[in-house]
């Protein structure tokens, strides 16, 4: 499957801005309009739109939170391509991306616990779960680089 990382630029930002969630899952995410206005004001968000070949499918954020530590603040495959293996695909290039950086020795993820499908996914590449955020409402997960 050929999943990329493209930069987001006046090319493909209405694309990218356009995607969407099913119905249930839009309360677990910011929508990727928002994402890509912060990271403007933010020198250290990393914002990712994920192709599928030369089709706009997806939306990933990441933010060097500290010089050891990337976490993936956003992640997201538009709803007509989910249950593909798109999303797995293309959060396993983020985790090559963001180990081939050696600075960095942990990547993060959080996401609302009842978010199964997400928790599986996340679980299934190797996050551990390290406990929820101090208002207890979202799952912080940690995959430690071994270097």
């Amino acid at each position: 499957m050929n999943v990329t990382f493209r930069d987001i630029d006046k090319h493909n930002l209405d694309a990218i801005c356009e995607l969407h969630l099913p119905d249930e899952q839009q309360r677990h995410l910011a929508p990727n309009v928002w994402s890509i206005a912060e990271s403007h004001y933010h020198d250290e968000h990393r914002p990712r739109a994920i192709y599928r070949g030369e089709e706009p499918v997806g939306f990933i954020m990441w933010v060097h939170v500290s010089p050891t530590r990337t976490s993936i603040w956003r992640f997201m495959i538009a709803e007509p391509h989910q249950r593909q293996g798109i999303g797995r695909t293309a959060l396993q290039l983020a985790l090559r991306t963001l180990a081939a950086d050696d600075a960095v020795r942990e990547i993060e993820i959080c996401y609302s616990p009842d978010n199964l499908p997400a928790r599986q996914l996340y679980a299934s590449v190797g996050f551990d779960e390290i406990g929820m955020d101090e208002d207890g409402v979202e799952m912080y997960a940690l995959i430690t680089l071994d270097r």
